[in-house]
C-alpha cells in the first residue's frame, strides 16, 4: 500500500522527484536556512517539514541537511574549479553555496572530497595550467 503524505494522494517517489526537481530548479540549497528549505518545500505539498524529512531518508537513506549540503559541495566544486573564481577567497564560496559558516563548509566539503577546499582548488588549478584543460574535461577525452 502506498503512503499518504499530507492532502496530496502522490507517492513518496512522485513528491520525492518533484521535490529534488524544486531544490534543482529553484537551487533552494543556496539558502543557509534549512529548516526554512524545509518548509518552502514542505508548503508547496501541503506536508509536514518532517513528512519531508521523511521522504527524503526513505528515497536516499541520507538526512534533509546532507542531501543538501551534497548540492552545495557540488556547487562549492564547480566555483574552486573555475577560472574565474581563482581569486575569490574560501568563506566568500562558502557563502555563495548556502553555508553559513567557514567550519561547516571545510567539514562537509572534506567529508565529501576527502581533501580541504584549498587542496582541491590548488589541485584544479594546477591542472588546468598544466594541461591546458580542466580535470572533468580530460576524464572525459581521455576515459573513453
Amino acid at each position: 500500500m502506498q503512503k499518504v503524505f499530507g492532502m496530496h494522494k502522490k507517492s513518496s517517489d512522485q513528491i520525492y522527484h518533484e521535490i529534488k526537481e524544486r531544490i534543482e530548479n529553484d537551487r533552494l540549497y543556496m539558502l543557509t536556512d534549512l529548516r526554512r528549505v524545509k518548509r518552502l518545500v514542505a508548503a508547496k505539498w501541503i506536508l509536514d517539514p518532517c513528512e519531508v524529512e521523511q521522504i527524503v531518508r526513505e528515497k536516499l537513506n541520507m538526512t534533509f541537511a546532507q542531501w543538501l549540503n551534497s548540492y552545495r559541495i557540488d556547487r562549492a566544486k564547480e566555483l574552486l574549479g573555475d577560472p574565474q573564481y581563482e581569486s575569490e577567497k574560501i568563506v566568500d564560496i562558502a557563502w555563495k553555496t548556502g553555508f553559513n559558516n567557514l567550519s561547516d563548509f571545510q567539514v562537509h566539503f572534506r567529508k565529501c572530497t576527502e581533501c580541504t577546499p584549498g587542496e582541491y582548488r590548488a589541485f584544479h588549478m594546477n591542472f588546468r595550467k598544466v594541461m591546458g584543460i580542466s580535470p572533468a574535461e580530460y576524464r572525459l577525452e581521455y576515459n573513453r
